[in-house]
């Protein structure tokens, strides 16, 4: 009998291309608007008697209102949503193993109930940033706008706490592995910690900028702080799963198929060999 046909996917260079369209598609859309666009970006919906004074658009003006900033963020972050959505599951099966939970201080209940708060907040965090791509105010009319910041501020929200919660939770997993001296993660770890802090305070002021924004929507900087907020966010967040990817060097992923499909395949050649 033949064995298993497989197909061989590498990991590393696999998760560097999936964590890669996004960053592209930040990068661009926030380059390509405050170089090219930066005056309609900037242009305000509130009607104030004194003009604010403000130097950076947000981020949803850079992807949500204008061409062709909308087509390349769509792609960057649409493209890859499959692979990105196989990831945090990678993870969990690691984090509940048996090679991990002997590293860890946690015992196998604390890891199991970490791992699928990991699990979960990584899934949605993916979800609500993919569904914040789709939210575009390009050509929607006047009476649809309430509608649009409904669904754009709920997922903005839904986006923040997923995001920092699964990197509170990923950060305490793999810390746990250090108290006993050996870490899987190396330097990775160290740097995960120092990015989640950041995050923390960038969302933290983020909160805070946005409501005052909301109920001061005419006051001077506020949505330069918030939007250099959103930058970092934006950084933060790729940057975090872009370190995770250094885990990933030297892993593989086999796909085959059952040895059942394999015997009846084998079965059914032999057959018409003997015809």
């Amino acid at each position: 009998m033949h064995q298993p046909p497989s197909l061989t996917l590498n990991l590393h260079k696999a998760s560097i291309i999936s964590v890669g369209f996004p960053i592209f598609a930040q990068i661009f859309a926030i380059s390509y608007s405050i170089l090219f666009d930066y005056d309609r970006v900037m242009t305000s919906e509130q009607q104030c008697e004194l003009k604010s004074i403000d130097y950076l658009p947000t981020v949803t003006s850079c992807y949500s209102r204008f061409y062709p900033q909308i087509w390349v963020w769509m792609f960057g972050m649409a493209l890859p949503l499959w692979p990105r959505l196989i990831v945090p599951f990678l993870f969990y099966n690691h984090h509940v193993s048996l090679n991990f939970i002997k590293l860890s201080k946690y015992d196998y209940k604390t890891i199991t109930s970490l791992s699928k708060i990991a699990l979960v907040t990584d899934v949605l965090d993916i979800i609500s940033i993919t569904s914040l791509s789709f939210i575009v105010y390009a050509g929607v009319q006047e009476e649809h706008m309430e509608l649009m910041d409904i669904f754009h501020y709920g997922n903005f929200g839904v986006f923040l706490v997923t995001t920092t919660v699964y990197m509170l939770v990923t950060v305490i997993l793999e810390g746990s592995t250090l108290q006993k001296g050996k870490c899987p993660y190396g330097s990775s770890i160290n740097l995960k910690n120092y990015i989640f802090k950041l995050h923390l305070l960038a969302t933290i002021g983020a909160g805070s900028f946005c409501y005052l924004r909301l109920a001061n929507p005419c006051t001077s900087y506020l949505q330069t702080c918030f939007a250099a907020c959103e930058y970092i966010i934006c950084a933060t967040n790729s940057c975090f799963h872009l370190v995770q990817v250094l885990d990933y060097s030297g892993y593989q992923i086999k796909f085959h198929k059952t040895e059942d499909d394999v015997a009846e395949k084998d079965f059914n050649n032999n057959e018409k060999l003997m015809r």
